[in-house]
């Protein structure tokens, strides 16, 4: 999807601009132009006029990208394992706090595992 798309797609879908975005559930932390091939090849649908219907594919690395990059809760507890993290609402309250405390302890194992080997 072209860049223009993209934005045309996003003020279509939340013409007020104040929806939270996220990308397979996981919140957008930046985005960067990067070269084509720099990461490895990328891939492109072929698409009808509607948008809609996929009617072929490319794998290229020319040219230049847009990378939308996430960053997850998990992902931000890596840097900091302490880092407050709140459950908003009743829906996950349970199950995603259960969650949280498991990354905790394992993320504070692994790095306790790093210290002890850094410190031979």
């Amino acid at each position: 999807m072209k860049t223009k798309d993209l934005i045309k797609l996003l003020q279509e879908t939340d013409p007020s601009g104040e929806l939270q975005c996220s990308v397979n559930g996981v919140d957008i932390y930046f985005a960067q132009v990067k070269a084509g091939y720099w990461d490895g090849v990328y891939q492109v649908l072929i698409k009808e006029k509607d948008k809609c219907n996929v009617i072929g594919a490319e794998y290229r690395s020319d040219g230049d990208k847009l990378c939308i990059e996430t960053y997850s809760i998990k992902d931000a507890m890596l840097d900091d394992p302490n880092i407050p993290v709140k459950v908003v609402d009743c829906f996950c309250n349970k199950q995603m706090q259960k969650t949280i405390n498991k990354w905790r302890k394992e993320i504070k194992e692994v790095i306790k595992k790093v210290d002890k080997e850094n410190k031979k």
